[in-house]
């Protein structure tokens, strides 16, 4: 029964490569597109995921950001943070 089903649909698929070369080149071209653009993304997120895991204790690796509030605005968070507030975090975390 399936070699059957199978049949009609190789036929079908031959049917259209043959009889419609442009559109087939169009959707192979278009999935295998999808498929190289899913691919990259995919290994950008591992990437991405996996970036600071080789330190052997990640788990007590922090990150320290820095506000700016000026008058009349909203508070500006950034993940750069100046040189000045270590003295700081070194005398209220002295395991720093």
């Amino acid at each position: 029964m399936f070699s059957v089903m199978f049949t009609g649909v190789f036929k079908g698929v031959f049917r259209t490569l043959t009889h419609q070369k442009r559109y087939a080149a169009i959707n192979i071209v278009g999935l295998a597109l999808g498929v190289a653009v899913f691919l990259v993304m995919a290994l950008i997120v591992r990437y991405q995921l996996s970036y600071n895991g080789s330190y052997p204790s990640m788990s007590d690796v922090y990150r320290v950001d820095e506000a700016f509030r000026q008058p009349g605005n909203a508070p500006f968070e950034t993940k750069l943070t100046s040189f000045v507030g270590a003295p700081f975090l070194k005398q209220d975390f002295p395991e720093i």
